[in-house]
């Protein structure tokens, strides 16, 4: 090409038709041809991780780190297979793997102390959440024993539930008793003794708390009635309840409804005719088709009258996240019992209808080879569970160690092919493991590492980490007395190595601390307002801005001032940038931020942020209305360039989207035009401005909101006060943890300086578990490219 360029100058030099500058030009497009193509060819040799716009959104759990470990240290030769989350290319031209974990840090951490944290930034350009909440004692045992399925032998595993429930639970006891249970949500929730069925219905403010319709609300004015008044005692029959909807030209319709009594009878199956127009029957998960519905004449009146007729005054409704059901149905019932609720985990993460049936129940519903969901079927299992529930108790539950379960279940990449006639007891998600008598499972990586002669390391200081069995030969432990010498020893050992784990020991500090400096930097002072001000409306005003965790009235001002927080920093950008200045009842407000030692350095953090390459090219939008979907954005916003993804965030409890979203272009162009441009969505005015939170931080924001930053009212009144409720002891804090931050970095860039190029590094940190709120953690990843002569430790 470049040559061919260089000819063409000759020409038309000698014809005359080209000036110098032009002849400059071209000469300076032929060097940029030729160094593009040499650098496309050398990356098309290095190893280098790639991750979909659909992982990049979610936490990931520690198998699918442990899955990315394994192909790295030994990829397809030895028998490992690429991670089902992301894809490591040219593994084989790895020259080693490097694993730093860092006690007792956590998202919360890196994100408050970012601008501290110069080298990891730079070297690490994969982030990802860790969604084990809290981090387990275990970490890294799960990380390196856990077993990996070898592509030689496929047949070798095979996942299955159990069809006998009471034989099932009954081997959970004696690991489970080893545990506290008292920490498992469900016996926080309902206690360890058993109750009768009124003890688990839904209260009025539980069922308002997850959306459903209520009879009396504004809301569901137009809604019928199943006129179902009770009394209800623990002796009320069980209905099972599950409906299939589909997508209309104004919202998803019912299409099918289905009605199973307390034997397990279905006494009500009926395809439902919407009398808007269909834009999408969604027949991969309802099953229903245009040929199906077209001779039905059954209206959603029709089947409101039957259900009406076939429940008795006393009529107890169960269903999994029955809320929607009951809005598609468009009706009212005051006594719920809801099977996502009854086992619902930490930070209100429900499980699958589909893995608690088996698990559960050992029953097998949604099979692959089926076209979309059996809402018959559907209804038999959240009934069966609720059923189970109750005649178990909540002791008997918690020591299923769904958690546990549902990790193995995942592992096992969901496995379609269960064998559901051979009676396996469901623990044995892989019972094809052999355990050495020390723990270690025989297919573990530090086993499959020694028979491959992959020589291994791990470096700690000495009374830490001691939970990892090391066995001779295969693992050599070094032992240090001091964090520094952790550090050389590290540096000295690891070239020679090809796997290495570094462990430094705990930088644990003030949790409460930790989230008020988050806090501080997402809020933000308003005013002066009207003294007959309404708090509603001017709520209203500052979540058109993004999600609020607070707000209140300041105390001891002349005019009243309002302090927002914001669960998201681009929140409070949004707001100082749009509503500084707004005219409200005819006063005209300000919006500041408070000046703290937290909030100093804002405008260098959101630089700093932006340009991380997670946010490389996107930007936040909110005022999104709650009838808009990822599809909506994706239409409306792909008029500025082509779009990789949308991301709009849900709240955890009723799986409703938060009225704001991230946008994802592929090239700053369509980014650019996008933020430049004024975009209205149903008649409103959407707010934009570039990403400053990544993906997954929004999965735990949310959680936060509920969990820890409302934890205590001092939280939520911490921004009027926070200068007289630091002292001396809080201050001295306040200075430390920077300085640890300022040295975690420091170390790690030191020791990746020592490693050799195309080393696979992973940087964990764990997260935190504290009596007052768990912090998530994060993983990061980087293969070496720059020789060490090259990199700088600041």
């Amino acid at each position: 090409m470049g040559s061919d360029i260089n000819g063409e100058c000759k020409r038309k030099r000698k014809n005359g038709s080209i000036s110098n500058g032009q002849e400059d030009l071209l000469i300076k497009k032929t060097k940029i041809l030729n160094a593009s193509n040499c650098s496309v060819l050398e990356e098309a040799k290095f190893p280098r991780l790639s991750v979909p716009f659909s992982s990049i959104q979610n936490p990931i759990s520690i198998e699918q780190v442990s899955e990315l470990l394994q192909f790295a240290a030994l990829g397809k030769l030895h028998g490992a297979k690429q991670p089902s989350w992301c894809r490591l290319h040219h593994q084989r031209k790895l020259t080693g793997v490097n694993v730093i974990i860092v006690q007792g840090v956590s998202q919360l951490h890196f994100y408050r102390y970012f601008l501290h944290f110069k080298n990891i930034r730079r070297i690490y350009s994969h982030k990802f959440s860790l969604s084990a909440l809290p981090p387990p004692d275990d970490f890294l045992c799960r990380i390196l024993n856990m077993r990996f399925e070898e592509t030689k032998t496929p047949a070798d595993i095979k996942t299955h539930f159990s069809k006998e429930t009471s034989s099932h639970s009954s081997k959970h006891v004696s690991a489970a008793s080893a545990l506290d249970l008292n920490v498992d949500p469900i016996i926080k929730r309902y206690g360890a003794e058993k109750g009768g069925l009124t003890k688990y219905l839904l209260s009025k403010k539980e069922m308002k708390k997850n959306d459903y319709p209520m009879e009396g609300y504004p809301d569901y004015k137009d809604y019928v009635t199943t006129n179902c008044t009770g009394p209800v005692t623990d002796d009320s029959p069980l209905f099972g309840l599950d409906c299939e909807m589909c997508a209309t030209d104004k919202g998803m319709k019912l299409t099918r409804v289905s009605l199973v009594d307390n034997n397990g009878q279905c006494i009500m199956d009926e395809l439902v005719k919407p009398k808007e127009r269909i834009v999408d029957y969604l027949t991969k998960f309802s099953g229903i088709t245009e040929a199906l519905l077209k001779p039905i004449t059954t209206t959603l009146q029709d089947v409101q009258k039957q259900l009406k007729k076939l429940l008795p005054s006393n009529a107890v409704l169960v269903g999994h996240s029955l809320n929607f059901d009951l809005q598609a149905l468009e009706m009212t019932h005051p006594y719920i019992l809801d099977t996502s609720l009854l086992f619902i985990r930490n930070f209100g993460r429900k499980l699958k209808l589909k893995f608690l049936a088996g698990a559960v129940l050992g029953w097998r519903i949604q099979c692959e080879a089926r076209t979309g969901h059996d809402p018959c079927e559907d209804a038999m299992a959240a009934l069966g569970l609720a059923q189970y529930f109750i005649r178990e108790g909540p002791k008997q539950v918690a020591e299923l160690m769904l958690d546990d379960l549902l990790r193995k279940y995942q592992n096992s990449e969901h496995d379609p092919s269960f064998v559901y006639t051979e009676p396996v007891q469901p623990e044995v998600f892989s019972r094809h493991q052999k355990t050495l008598g020390n723990g270690l499972e025989s297919n573990s990586l530090l086993d499959s590492l020694h028979k491959v002669n992959l020589p291994g390391i791990y470096i700690v200081k000495k009374d830490h980490g001691n939970n990892l069995p090391c066995q001779e030969g295969k693992l050599l432990r070094i032992e240090c007395t001091s964090e520094k010498e952790v550090l050389q020893e590290a540096m000295k050992e690891i070239p020679s190595r090809f796997f290495s784990i570094v462990n430094f020991s705990s930088y644990e500090q003030s949790h409460q601390m930790m989230v008020e400096k988050v806090a501080q930097m997402c809020t933000v002072y308003a005013g002066p307002f009207d003294k007959d001000f309404e708090m509603k409306r001017v709520k209203k005003l500052f979540l058109s801005c993004g999600p609020i965790t607070s707000i209140n009235l300041i105390n001891g001002t002349l005019t009243p001032f309002v302090c927002v927080e914001y669960e998201v920093l681009e929140g409070a950008h949004l707001a100082m940038e749009f509503l500084n200045g707004y005219e409200l009842n005819g006063s005209t407000i300000k919006v500041v931020r408070p000046v703290t030692t937290a909030t100093l350095d804002y405008d260098l953090v959101l630089k700093e942020l932006e340009s991380e390459a997670r946010n490389e090219n996107v930007i936040f939008v909110s005022g999104v209305s709650k009838k808009l979907t990822e599809s909506d954005l994706h239409h409306k916003f792909s008029t500025f360039g082509q779009i990789e993804g949308v991301f709009l965030p849900r709240d955890q409890l009723t799986g409703k989207h938060r009225k704001y979203g991230l946008i994802k272009y592929q090239t700053a162009l369509g980014s650019t035009s996008a933020l430049s441009s004024e975009v209205f969505l149903h008649k409103r005015k959407i707010k934009m401005c570039w990403a400053y939170t990544p993906f997954y931080l929004h999965t735990w924001t949310n959680r936060n909101s509920y969990d820890t930053l409302q934890m205590s009212s001092t939280t939520r009144t911490l921004l009027p006060n926070v200068i007289s409720r630091f002292h001396d002891q809080k201050l001295h804090m306040e200075e430390n943890i920077p300085r640890q931050m300022k040295k975690i970095d420091r170390k790690v860039g030191k020791l990746f300086k020592s490693l050799p190029i195309k080393t696979f590094c992973l940087l964990l940190l764990p997260g935190q578990d504290r009596s007052n709120g768990s912090l998530p953690g994060l993983c990061m990843t980087s293969i070496k490219r720059i020789p060490s002569n090259a990199l700088g430790t600041s």
